[in-house]
């Protein structure tokens, strides 16, 4: 049992617990309400210009001087009087009021320090501004809250094997409950209450007094709740608190710090931008926002880049054909004539024009156009030729034979034919 009691020990050195708002505020019709933990020194209030006067209600009932402007109502007063820790009307409004048209709220205590406050969401369901109740989040396992004898009471869904918690100094000494009952050793420090059981008992599931606390007791004076059930494991505590429905997620352009619960209705940026609507991802070169639109390698945006063979001012970077053109495979013929058939340079319309001897056929006759004076020829053929005689060659006094391969002419004198 003592090492449950030392389990129990361990673990409070490691949780936490924090409370809400200390004035909590809503609309009733044209009356402001206020539920508040702390007696209220004075508060402004500032709105659009909806608020024509503002009186009454406890302010004025605790002797406050109210006063209203274009833009702020004030209040406070001079004689250092309060506004008394608990609900009520605080001021009565005259104007077309609702609850946007109130855009901020200051309050203090008596010592000029800052009140926390927050404003109820107005309710709808019957057309009215009902204040709603406070309760504890949903799953929590020990529900707390101090009584006007200032006993501490819960509700539990779990057997508590020991519980501890901080204070300002408030607490003087704490004693019975169902915490004394059920066999606990409760003691009270200067600034800690501590509970547990040397036996292993617990408080069981369910609820009623925890434990009586002497001294100037309020839920801001308590802090850092912590419970285990009999395994050691930590219990889930939270004092009511008033829902404050809103977006809860903080990466959401409407988050609302002052909700508890969230209502669904954040919203987000649209991919890629900040809930300003300015870009947060690099623009490309159409200036689109995280687009995907490049730069070719002549900085033209979406350019296909150089002509092939070209670069980006329109330079050959190879060589041109004889049409000039970049790249292409025209050629000159033997006559240096571009794309030509060499035809152009020959002689008598067929030989090329270093040709010496161009030689054609005219039936059975071979016409020749000779540069030069001819001594002497031969020509084979593949038996086509019976014989050969005549023409120049006879003319010019030449021998002419004929074989069955092979014609040849010469001259025994030493004649040509003449170019």
């Amino acid at each position: 049992m003592i090492k449950r009691a030392v389990l129990f020990l361990q673990f409070i050195l490691f949780l936490s617990f924090s409370f809400s708002q200390q004035v909590s505020l809503s609309l009733d019709g044209n009356n402001l309400n206020y539920s508040s933990t702390d007696d209220i020194g004075g508060f402004q209030i500032f709105h659009t210009g909806c608020v024509d006067g503002a009186s009454g209600g406890d302010a004025t009932a605790n002797g406050f001087t109210v006063s209203t402007s274009g833009t702020v109502v004030l209040a406070f007063s001079f004689t250092g009087s309060v506004i008394p820790a608990g609900e009520g009307t605080l001021v009565e409004l005259s104007g077309d009021i609702n609850q946007d048209c109130l855009t901020n709220f200051i309050f203090s205590n008596v010592n000029g320090q800052a009140l926390e406050w927050e404003v109820s969401e107005q309710s709808s369901d019957d057309g009215g501004n009902v204040e709603p109740e406070a309760s504890c989040p949903d799953g929590t396992e020990v529900c707390l809250t101090l009584n006007a004898d200032l006993n501490l009471e819960y509700s539990s869904t779990s057997d508590i094997a020991g519980f501890q918690f901080s204070h300002n100094g408030c607490v003087e000494a704490a004693q019975g409950g169902d915490a004394n009952a059920y066999g606990f050793t409760v003691s009270a420090s200067g600034t800690t209450v501590l509970a547990f059981s040397f036996t292993g008992s617990v408080v069981p599931a369910g609820e009623g007094t925890l434990v009586e606390l002497t001294g100037n007791i309020s839920e801001d004076c308590l802090s850092g709740f912590i419970f285990s059930n009999i395994t050691g494991q930590p219990l889930s505590v939270s004092f009511p608190v008033i829902e404050v429905l809103g977006c809860t997620d903080v990466n959401a352009c409407n988050f609302n710090e002052s909700a508890n619960t969230d209502n669904g209705t954040c919203e987000y940026p649209e991919e890629n931008f900040d809930c300003d609507g300015n870009c947060a991802a690099d623009l490309d070169c159409n200036g689109v926002c995280a687009g995907d639109a490049i730069e070719d390698e002549c900085g033209i945006c979406e350019g296909d880049g150089p002509e092939e063979n070209f670069d980006c001012d329109g330079n050959c970077l190879v060589g041109t054909d004889c049409t000039g053109e970049c790249g292409g495979s025209a050629l000159e013929d033997e006559c240096g004539i571009c794309e030509g058939d060499g035809s152009t340079c020959s002689n008598d319309g067929g030989c090329s024009a270093d040709t010496d001897v161009c030689l054609s056929l005219d039936g059975g006759n071979l016409n020749y156009s000779s540069t030069s004076d001819i001594a002497g020829f031969q020509f084979s053929h593949d038996g086509c030729v019976d014989g050969a005689a005549g023409g120049d060659a006879t003319a010019n006094g030449f021998t002419v034979s004929a074989s069955g391969t092979t014609v040849l002419a010469f001259s025994f004198t030493g004649s040509v034919v003449p170019a």
